[in-house]
């Protein structure tokens, strides 16, 4: 396995571990609040209401994953980011698959592409947070480390700001567009 793909693994398991743990919490616990809330759903859920808050949510995430690549805490805040992530995304599957097959079909339809394309960014985040938190961490510690350069960092986020605004202009016509004609066609059958 190359390195790049290696240092991605760790990232990806967290994913799958809060989605583990959302999917077990949101069975044991499905009258929680937090399950309703926009912020915690991060976009993913098929109830927003608008544009400018489903976009909101969807980017709180990578914002936050961009400051915290400032900090020496970098690398634990990503971790945590990650996790909430799977958590939020492992609570709407639980939901949508006691629908049975209707909610099996709206995951795949629906929830997936977005979770998957979202979840790629925000790996793709986390790894450049990591990478500037461990150069802090080597400057701090006065070893030789590789010159950072913050206007990469900077185009990086760009990029990936400009992918996951794509993706969600993308979630939120597929809900506003399709989403209500499937609606009446599971009615119908």
């Amino acid at each position: 396995m190359e390195r790049g793909t290696s240092r991605m693994l760790p990232y990806l398991l967290t994913v799958c571990v809060g989605t583990a743990v959302g999917s077990v919490l949101g069975v044991l616990y499905p009258e929680w609040a937090l399950w309703e809330n926009a912020v915690f759903r991060q976009g993913m859920g098929l109830t927003d209401a608008n544009f400018g808050a489903f976009a909101g949510c969807a980017f709180l995430g990578l914002a936050i994953l961009a400051i915290l690549g400032l900090s020496l805490l970098g690398g634990v805040g990503a971790y945590l980011v990650l996790l909430f992530r799977g958590m939020a995304l492992g609570v709407i599957l639980s939901e949508l698959y006691r629908n049975g097959f209707p909610g099996f079909l709206t995951v795949i339809l629906f929830v997936m592409p977005y979770a998957f394309g979202g979840v790629l960014v925000l790996l793709l985040a986390a790894k450049e947070t990591c990478r500037s938190a461990e150069w802090i961490v080597s400057c701090l510690a006065d070893r030789e480390t590789e010159r950072f350069s913050g206007k990469l960092y900077l185009l990086r986020y760009a990029v990936l700001l400009v992918l996951l605004m794509m993706l969600t202009a993308a979630q939120y016509a597929l809900l506003r567009l399709a989403y209500p004609l499937f609606l009446r066609a599971m009615v119908k059958a």
